[in-house]
């Protein structure tokens, strides 16, 4: 459950991005047992973590096994934690985001200037 908050978290915080569930970091399709119960497990995690729409789902059949993917908008107000933390994406790689990378967070969305928290 964590490792999923932090996608959505990072991916969220970074542009956005679509998550696949049932293909492997290998890009091999590895499939889920059942989508539906899959989608229930996926909304209870997401809801009360982010106050994202993730209405975006889809279920696919490819080569005989179901894969969900799962859209994540861009986080445009706020940057998104997990348990305090805060994280975003790096390539393939979630990264933990310091101070300083919040605050760059929030200057590329024009969220926070300089003149306006030094006054």
């Amino acid at each position: 459950k964590r490792k999923l908050k932090k996608e959505f978290c990072a991916l969220a915080n970074q542009d956005g991005g679509i998550i696949l569930i049932g293909v492997s970091d290998n890009r091999e399709i590895e499939g889920v047992d059942n989508p539906q119960d899959m989608e229930e497990w996926v909304s209870d995690i997401i809801s009360g973590n982010f106050p994202l729409n993730f209405k975006n789902k889809t279920f696919r059949e490819v080569v005989d096994e179901w894969i969900v993917g799962i859209e994540v908008p861009k986080a445009v107000e706020k940057p998104y934690s997990v348990e305090d933390k805060f994280y975003i994406r790096n390539g393939p790689n979630n990264t933990k985001m310091d101070g300083d990378g919040i605050i760059k967070w929030m200057k590329e969305r024009e969220l926070y200037s300089e003149s306006k928290h030094n006054q």
